[in-house]
Parts: structure tokens; C-alpha cells; sequence
């Protein structure tokens, strides 16, 4: 992996963001010396699912048993979406370009290695990889070790996803795996319009009312893209200018994009694609010594800044999206697993989606890391935008990530003890704004009591990007 650099271009505020974005909740003051969250890794959010990453455990309070789960997965490892630019593009151009005699030598090297790994990626776009499939068996046997209990003849267990093939396949190989581990467990699976206000309360508005907001979504993203500089790139693979400035800006991010893919594809272990990723980052391995990497370190940054400001944009902006729709899928979240405890069985809820859904949930409960900041007494509009910033880090949504809400019971039936919960990040618990019973498990009651007012201001402050009525259903 070539180095990278902290993310530049603070010029590029987000301040359509800052300005605009609907706070749930009462605005956050902090003193100018509280500890910042850091970055760790900058491959946002096609980082690969670490099952062996450090945990932050809590032992379940004596007494107590797990009786519910109520999941949100991301799709797993897939292939490049081509949103920028198509994989045939690519090829396209820069044979093209070679057909001109304007292609350097480096530019004929990324050439001919990405010919060798197209055949085995062209037409999947965006599809989810075996390694995709892996991931999410993966986290379904960790969950059915850990929770055994719930996953019985008597147990309710549902799994829904988005309309998307991914998020179905993803969905699928989590339930055989289940299904495999336990098979007298019935397991409801169904990727319906029916169920979308619980995985993506956006895809069921614009579904069921034929809306869309991806002009103003574009609108909100076009800052981060069109401050992205290709010089350096365009005249390390062309001997003259080949394409438009905007064609050049979406033919470096494509290349970028598949690059990144790479590793999460089922060819990342062939002598191919150890090639390309070797003619774009120069990284010696078996297809010669080290070089320089084509994407230097400055256009490695705003392309890594483009990827952000495109997920604040879509959780967080205020347009008809994630950032706005999502209050009424966590309210919808919320209610069915209030019904569930009611209920007495044992439960688990398994839903499957997208990044930007499961930072919006982050986001919406006010979680440390995910929060939106807002101008108070101690801080100013632009220390605010620059923690917001700063806070977000795409890399904790790899692909297959998940949170997992982990509910638990007295194991006296008899007992008035309360329902306590924990929140988790990728199978590692989260720590959340209210005070805890134990380490990182918390009272149901006061959570629920702690995201009302986050709820219905949510709400409330979605009404002027609504076209129609919400929800579409108001009963299952």
C-alpha cells in the first residue's frame, strides 16, 4: 500500500454540511482540550472486514442472559461499482491513447496488466465477491457461538435487505450459514419492498413515491470531485492531454476505485492483479522492483477527501436522503425490538444494507466518532465544521461491517430487574452518551428515553425535504 498523508484541502469546508445539516439532538459543546478522535487507517470504506481486530468486551452482568439481536450488516467485499468511470472506459482510453502513440511506458504498463485482470471483473460491477460471501458466513457463526440461546425451534428470526443483489447475496450467505449451524432455527428471509423502511428508509420513500435526490446528492458531492487535480496523473500516463478536465478527474478516481477493489475481489491473489496493483503503486513484488506510485500523495489525498466529503454528504447533508429519511428507519428499528422483548421469545433481527445507512445510524444516535457538531458558547462555525470533519472516519465501515444490538434479560423469569442492551461495531462495543450499568452495557429504558427527543427532532426537521407523507407503511 503506497503511503498516504493526512487528508488536505481544509479549503474544501463543508459547509453546505455545516450549514445545513439537521442536528438530532441539542447542539454537543466540548473544551478545545478534549482528546480528538483519531484516524487510523485512510482506505475508507473499502478497508476489508478485520475478524481479528481488538474488541472491547464487557461481561455479561451476573444474573442475566442474552434473549434478542437486532443487526444492520453492510453487503460485503464486492467489486468496483463504475459509478466514476466504467471499467471499459478505462480500457478505452488508454488504448486510445496508445493507439495515438501518447501513452508513457508507465501508462502502457498499467495497460497491459489491467487487460489481464479485466476479463475476471468486467461486467461484475458492484457484485458481491466470495470473499463477500465469506465475511458475513463468518459473522454469522461468531454470533451463533456467542448466542447459541437465541437461535432455537421456539426463536423469531427474520432477515430483510436492501433491493440491491449484493445486500441480497450477502443476506443469503448469512442465513445458510446460520442455517448449517442451526437447523431447526426458522429463518424468515426476504428482500421485499415490504421491509425497506427497516434496512433503508430512503430506498422505500423513493420506491414507493418515484422520487430521487441524486441531483441534489451530485450537487452536494461536486466540490470534493472538482477540486481533485489529475495533473500529476495525466502526465505520468499521456504525453499530451487525451480527455476533457471533468472526463480526466472521473478517469483518475475509476482508476483509483479499482485499485482499492483489488484486494477485497476473488482474483486479489493472482499473479494479475499483483501486476496492476504494481503498476499503479509501484510496490515491489513479483513483477519487478519498487517505482513510484502513479496517484502521488497529494492526489492520493483529495481523492481520499472526495470519499469522505461524498459520505458526510449522503449521512449527514441536508438533501431528501440517508441523512435525512434515516430517523424513521432507526424509530422503525427501535419500536420492532421493543415488540420482540414483549414478545418473550428469543429473537434476532437481521437486516442488511449500505455504509452510508449504518453511519447515519452512528450519526443519529449520537455516537462518538459519527457526531454532527454544531456552533455553542465553546465553539465557533469553523471549529465545528473541522470536528465534524475530522471525527469521521470511513474506515470503521469496511466492508461487511455491521452493528449489532445485543439485548439481555434477567435469567429469572420472575425478576423485575431491567432489560439491559449493548451496541456494537464490528463485534466490538461501542460506548454511548448515557450512563452505563456496567463497562459498556446500558438500560434499555434509558436509551429509549434518550432518543425520543433525538427522534422526533429528526423528524420533525426532515419535514421540509419530504415530497410526500412518511412513512409508507405505518403497520407490519
Amino acid at each position: 500500500m503506497m503511503s498516504k498523508k493526512p487528508l488536505l484541502m481544509q479549503v474544501l469546508a463543508l459547509v453546505v454540511i455545516m450549514a445545513g445539516c439537521p442536528l438530532s439532538g441539542s447542539a454537543q459543546c466540548i473544551r478545545q482540550d478534549e482528546t480528538p478522535v483519531f484516524r487510523t487507517t485512510d482506505n475508507g470504506v473499502y478497508n476489508l472486514y478485520d475478524e481479528n481486530a481488538p474488541k472491547f468486551i464487557t461481561p455479561v452482568p451476573k444474573g442475566y442472559k442474552a434473549v434478542g439481536i437486532s443487526h444492520y450488516g453492510r453487503h460485503g467485499s464486492r467489486y468496483y461499482t463504475g459509478t466514476r468511470f466504467k471499467m471499459a472506459q478505462l480500457e478505452e482510453t488508454l488504448v486510445r491513447a496508445e493507439n495515438e502513440g501518447i501513452l508513457s511506458e508507465r501508462g502502457k504498463q498499467i495497460l497491459h496488466s489491467y487487460q489481464a485482470i479485466l476479463p475476471a471483473i468486467s461486467h461484475r460491477e458492484g457484485e458481491l465477491t466470495q470473499l463477500g460471501r465469506r465475511q458475513h458466513e463468518g459473522i454469522a457463526e461468531r454470533m451463533y457461538r456467542q448466542y447459541p440461546g437465541l437461535f432455537t425451534r421456539e426463536a423469531t428470526v427474520t432477515a430483510w435487505c436492501t433491493l440491491v443483489p449484493r445486500c441480497m447475496e450477502s443476506m443469503a450467505a448469512f442465513c445458510e450459514q446460520l442455517a448449517r449451524l442451526a437447523p431447526k432455527t426458522p429463518i424468515e428471509e426476504e428482500a421485499s419492498a415490504r421491509y425497506l423502511g427497516q434496512v433503508s428508509a430512503t430506498q422505500e420513500y423513493f420506491l414507493w413515491y418515484n422520487v430521487s435526490s441524486k441531483k441534489p446528492i451530485a450537487a452536494l458531492r461536486a466540490p470534493s470531485y472538482n477540486s481533485i487535480d489529475p495533473t500529476s496523473l495525466r502526465d505520468a500516463l499521456f504525453t499530451r492531454p487525451i480527455l476533457p478536465e471533468k472526463e480526466m478527474r472521473d478517469f483518475t478516481a475509476g482508476l483509483w476505485y479499482i485499485y482499492m477493489s483489488i484486494p477485497g475481489s476473488d482474483i486479489r491473489d493472482t499473479p494479475q492483479a499483483c501486476a496492476f496493483r504494481y503498476a499503479v503503486d509501484g510496490k515491489a513484488c513479483e513483477a519487478g522492483p519498487g517505482m513510484a506510485p502513479i496517484i502521488s500523495d497529494s492526489l492520493w489525498d483529495q481523492l481520499q477527501y472526495a470519499e469522505l466529503y461524498t459520505h458526510l454528504s449522503e449521512a449527514c447533508g441536508p438533501v431528501l436522503h440517508h441523512s435525512t429519511l434515516n430517523i424513521f428507519m432507526v424509530e422503525a428499528i427501535l419500536k420492532l425490538a421493543d415488540e420482540d422483548l414483549q414478545g418473550g421469545k428469543p429473537f434476532a433481527r437481521l437486516r442488511f444494507g449500505h455504509d452510508t445507512i449504518i453511519m447515519a445510524v452512528l450519526k443519529d444516535m449520537g455516537i462518538r466518532g459519527w457526531r454532527k457538531w454544531e456552533a455553542c458558547d465553546t465553539l465557533s462555525q469553523e471549529q465545528a465544521r473541522k470536528k465534524t470533519e475530522a471525527e469521521w472516519n470511513t474506515s470503521r465501515v469496511p466492508m461487511a461491517s455491521n452493528l449489532q444490538m445485543i439485548f439481555y434479560r434477567p435469567k429469572n423469569a420472575r425478576s423485575q430487574a431491567p432489560v439491559l442492551f449493548k451496541l456494537m461495531l464490528n463485534e466490538s462495543e461501542l460506548e454511548l452518551p448515557i450512563e452505563a450499568v456496567s463497562g459498556r452495557i446500558y438500560d434499555w429504558e434509558t436509551f429509549k428515553a434518550y432518543m425520543a427527543p433525538r427522534i422526533e427532532k429528526g423528524k420533525a426537521e426532515a419535514l421540509p425535504y419530504l415530497k410526500y407523507p412518511y412513512p409508507v407503511y405505518t403497520k407490519f
